[in-house]
């Protein structure tokens, strides 16, 4: 177990799993009782961490590692042992896309923090609980869920949390934010609490920590629609999760590189990369974030005039949202599936689609979305000819409630619009 765990620290995951899984096989053989219950429960909970990293989160292999070691832990009233695999399920479930699950495993690990006063199981317990509001559209929760975080004053070790569950709960909380600002209409404040958290994450030394940093950095920048930018972070990125077998971070950063090079020119072979990398993803169990994935997919494939593929890749995202209740791109989905309709020629369903858009995102306070779809909505209604006071209204309130980002072309092209509209 030793040599195990000495192998997961230097972030050598493969033989780290090698190493403590015969470990486990060699507790299996011993006779029941509560000294094999010890051993068995010790590797199962040495084991989650780099068998997370090189399988994926939302690994079958991952969950079957776990289940036991939850039910030891309660034969054992060993509570510590408990909330390390309890919140580690809880990444798996969470990324399977099963968030009533994920959520009752979330408010477990909330209760179980709150009981023992400790500080790392507060901000570990608060990151699920903020990630799962986030997964749902409930963003004022989840900016609370991240902010206690943050702000907890209660002591804590931030190199053993991040040993011991392979994450720093603070960092997750600081990119998550940066990402809910820029679509809630704070761009630049998002792209700079990320960047900071980049470069905290790099300093830390451990790869996995990169990684999932510079997965946020590219999300970010497809937002702002930075092309070059989201290229060159993805396939940085790349390069760290092929040398350490992140599987499920390299899928991630195949659906951005394959978004990006098709949006600089690239043709059929640059969508199916994207495309393949939605696959990679599956392929890991993961069906969280599946619709996101696929909206990015669609904007690519729309962009080439690939209708088919465009089709493919919102029918899927709508299924996604539709199984797991993960609502947080939905405005997006609709926007673009209203974008494909009108190519389509049904003019009718476009604007229901588009419409219906600009409401989801005005629910959910997704201010930069909003400004997606009213600008689309805008620019159906105006070329259809309709008289555009109400056009230019709505667009007006929407550039309104964006504080920041100008150069960024969302904005630029919406009060391009408006100057029409207007005109």
């Amino acid at each position: 177990m030793a040599a195990g765990r000495a192998a997961a620290h230097r972030s050598a995951n493969e033989e780290a799993v090698s190493t403590i899984s015969n470990a486990l096989g060699l507790c299996e053989r011993l006779p029941e009782g509560p000294a094999r219950a010890v051993r068995e429960l010790d590797a199962r909970v040495a084991l989650s961490v780099p068998l997370i990293a090189v399988r994926g989160y939302a690994s079958p292999e991952v969950e079957a590692a776990l289940t036991p070691a939850v039910a030891l832990a309660e034969q054992l009233k060993d509570d510590s042992c408990r909330f390390t695999v309890l919140r580690a399920l809880w990444n798996c479930i969470y990324d399977q896309g099963e968030l009533t699950r994920s959520a009752a495993l979330a408010d477990q690990l909330v209760a179980l923090a709150e009981i023992s006063g400790r500080g790392d199981w507060q901000r570990l317990a608060q990151r699920a609980l903020g990630s799962n509001r986030k997964a749902e559209g409930r963003l004022p929760e989840a900016r609370a869920a991240f902010e206690a975080v943050l702000s907890d004053p209660t002591p804590w070790s931030p190199e053993q949390t991040l040993f011991e569950h392979g994450e720093s709960p603070e960092l997750i909380a600081r990119l998550y934010l940066g990402w809910m600002d820029t679509i809630e209409g704070m761009p630049d404040t998002g792209l700079a609490r990320i960047e900071a958290a980049v470069r905290d994450a790099d300093a830390l030394e451990l790869p996995i920590a990169s990684v999932f940093a510079g997965a946020i950095h590219s999300l970010m920048l497809f937002l702002r629609r930075d092309v070059e930018g989201c290229l060159a972070q993805a396939e940085k990125n790349l390069r760290l999760s092929e040398k350490h077998g992140f599987v499920f971070w390299t899928a991630h950063d195949n659906v951005f590189i394959g978004w990006a090079k098709t949006m600089l020119g690239g043709g059929i072979s640059t969508l199916q990369q994207s495309r393949r990398g939605i696959e990679q993803w599956k392929a890991t169990g993961a069906r969280l974030h599946v619709a996101t994935w696929d909206a990015v997919a669609a904007d690519a494939a729309l962009h080439l005039g690939c209708m088919q593929d465009a089709t493919e890749l919102i029918e899927e995202a709508f299924a996604c949202v539709a199984h797991a209740g993960e609502e947080m791109m939905l405005s997006e989905i609709l926007r673009l599936h209203g974008g494909r309709l009108l190519r389509d020629g049904d003019a009718a369903a476009a604007e229901d689609a588009l419409r219906r858009a600009c409401a989801t995102a005005s629910r959910q306070g997704v201010n930069w979305f909003a400004l997606r779809a009213v600008r689309d909505l805008a620019s159906f209604c105006m070329a259809r000819g309709d008289e555009p006071r109400e056009s230019a209204a709505a667009l007006e309130e929407a550039l309104d409630a964006i504080a920041e980002g100008d150069g960024l072309l969302d904005l630029v092209e919406a009060r391009e619009m408006l100057n029409q509209l207007r005109a």
